[in-house]
């Protein structure tokens, strides 16, 4: 299977594999433009690839991973990430977790493991400063933070 039908798995993969090497191997090499454009590339695939690469890459994960059983060598290899490749098992996680909700069969938020929520609750709010989209917003958020109202349904949070 070629690791450009995945890109998800060809980005951890070819991290893990490049930090294995000694070489900090970029997050996407054409910068996050690809990450969009690959994303929705691979929306309209049929369930039954979908599932193939993912069994595959799983076992190609699982492959990397045993190599690194003690540790990550060059962990901190960023390749443009904001994360080290010590990351990157978490990252997957996020992944896995996030897009197990996308088919709409039953899988919904609530059902991920707390040990998940419990790491991704702060590294996603660290993110929010970034990406509200006005003054207004940040204001909005803050006071609904505080319990000082609801928060505006016009108020934008730009995808991360």
């Amino acid at each position: 299977m070629n690791l450009e039908s995945n890109p998800d798995r060809a980005i951890h993969l070819c991290r893990l594999s490049g930090a294995l090497r000694g070489e900090d191997v970029p997050q996407y090499a054409s910068g996050p433009e690809q990450r969009r454009r690959e994303i929705n590339d691979g929306a309209g695939r049929p369930a039954g690839e979908i599932l193939a690469d993912l069994a595959a890459s799983a076992a190609q994960l699982e492959d990397a991973f045993a190599h690194c059983a003690a540790g990550w060598p060059n962990g901190n290899f960023r390749g443009g990430a904001h994360y080290g490749v010590f990351g990157c098992p978490a990252h997957r996680l996020r992944e896995v977790e996030m897009h197990h909700v996308d088919p709409g069969l039953g899988y919904t938020p609530r059902d991920w493991p707390e040990e998940y929520v419990a790491w991704d609750h702060p590294e996603l709010l660290s993110t929010v400063p970034e990406r509200l989209a006005s003054s207004g917003d940040r204001r909005q958020f803050i006071a609904w933070l505080a319990g000082q109202g609801p928060l505006d349904a016009e108020a934008t949070l730009r995808p991360w």
